[in-house]
């Protein structure tokens, strides 16, 4: 692209990075990432969070850390996406200590996790057979008057189901059917 007269823009390189990511070709995404450093062209708290998000899916997680720690260097604050990609990436890379404590820092820094943010939680605990902890978080969220979606509800009614807990499974359902079925 740099032989180019027209020179790609950070909306340009974020398209890019983004689908390299989804197709799981992280290391394309991460040369590109550092092309688009070469260039010049500045980075926005997007740019950031897709080659984040692409790292960390691609079980890159030292390469996100540097990217998040080059973030804070310049300035940049992380969002609510910014923290919901590194969350899932622990996660997916069985790192939930290290997801935890993001999920700490979030609240410190003012950005309120949301549904999303929880059932990044739920689902991993729900499949890894941890079907106390993943019903734990989704009692955590609805302490903080976050209102559980339909995933939320569906992982912890799987988990809770494979552990042999059909009272708390018939609860949740009865639950869902009168708060979430009401919202669609």
């Amino acid at each position: 692209m740099r032989s180019s007269k027209c020179r790609p823009d950070s909306i340009t390189y974020n398209t890019l990075i983004d689908k390299y990511g989804d197709s799981g070709d992280v290391d394309a995404a991460w040369e590109l990432w550092k092309e688009m450093m070469t260039d010049g062209c500045a980075p926005t708290v997007v740019t950031f969070t897709t080659i984040i998000k692409a790292l960390c899916t691609g079980g890159k997680i030292a390469e996100a850390f540097a990217v998040l720690d080059e973030m804070l260097e310049r300035g940049g604050s992380p969002n609510l996406y910014t923290y919901n990609s590194l969350i899932g990436g622990l996660l997916k890379n069985n790192r939930s200590e290290d997801a935890q404590k993001f999920f700490e820092v979030m609240h410190t820094k003012g950005c309120e996790p949301t549904s999303l943010t929880y059932n990044l939680f739920i689902n991993y605990y729900g499949k890894n057979g941890k079907a106390d902890e993943a019903y734990e978080v989704f009692l955590q969220m609805k302490r903080k008057e976050i209102s559980p979606d339909v995933v939320s509800f569906n992982v912890c009614i799987d988990s809770l189901g494979k552990a042999g807990r059909i009272k708390k499974v018939n609860k949740l359902f009865d639950e869902m059917r009168q708060t979430v079925c009401l919202l669609m």
